[in-house]
């Protein structure tokens, strides 16, 4: 893995990438990326939607192919669960995997991170009501991206939780998640200095020459998962990953369940 810091002007937009030492990724608070009121969203935003935040019924079906909104969290200890999700956009990290083999896989989604695409800046009301005007009986709500915890505060997540919403984050650890949270999952990112050292589910991409299962093993963590790295051999870390699960019980396989039914 490399990694990078990404620098933004005030419109959010991507202006340069520059090689920096792993100790220096992140200095909590100090890398949020908020400048303003405003939460800047990546792609789709708010995910799998049918209606805007004024209540109107868009136009295009969302990508899942339903009629309605929502979905499933496709991965990890809550994977089946009814969701809908806020991408955040930016990250503080640029991915690239070196595997056993020596290929490389790179980040899985570019497009809310070091490559965003479809940048929309809104209020938190504005997501709220957009989330209301969707969610139906569904309460449980995932904030991703790119690297939530960049924008994401105290503020935004007691808003949401006011209307009764049960709010996970899906991070990669490098800051500290804020007060208020109903679900942490970490994702380690090889030597990337891990902050969030405590939560609900540690979620391993495996394999990771500089991030093995050991090295994760005494943390704080209710759930531990390896999840099979995508990519062209993924079948083949799928196996390792089973393999080890089995030798090493504290490990479950997390499957991302999502793209085998086709609602990525």
């Amino acid at each position: 893995i490399r990694a990078y810091k990404i620098n933004c002007n005030q419109a959010f937009c991507l202006i340069s990438i520059i090689r920096m030492n792993l100790s220096e990724v992140t200095k909590n608070k100090s890398d949020k990326l908020r400048m303003s009121d405003k939460l800047i969203l990546a792609n789709e935003g708010v995910f799998p939607v049918v209606k805007d935040k004024n209540g109107d019924v868009l136009k295009e079906i969302p990508a899942t192919g339903m009629s309605f909104a929502g979905t499933i969290q496709g991965e990890g200890k809550l994977a089946g669960v009814p969701s809908l999700f806020i991408r955040l956009s930016s990250c503080n990290l640029r991915c690239i995997w070196q595997l056993p083999d020596g290929s490389y896989s790179k980040c899985d989604t570019p497009y809310a991170s070091f490559d965003a695409k479809g940048l929309n800046q809104l209020d938190i009301n504005e997501i709220i009501d957009i989330v209301r005007h969707n969610l139906g009986p569904i309460r449980h709500v995932v904030l991703t991206g790119g690297e939530p915890l960049l924008q994401l505060d105290e503020t935004a997540i007691a808003a949401l939780k006011a209307e009764g919403f049960e709010i996970a984050v899906e991070t990669n650890g490098t800051i500290e998640a804020p007060e208020g949270l109903d679900w942490i999952c970490v994702s380690p990112k090889s030597t990337a200095p891990l902050k969030q050292r405590s939560g609900h589910e540690l979620k391993l991409v495996y394999p990771q020459a500089d991030a093995m299962p050991d090295l994760f093993e005494n943390l704080d963590f209710g759930a531990f998962r390896l999840q099979p790295m995508d990519g062209p051999h993924q079948m083949e870390n799928a196996k390792a990953a089973f393999e080890y699960c089995l030798t090493h019980p504290q490990w479950s396989l997390s499957l991302q369940t999502h793209k085998w039914i086709g609602v990525d």
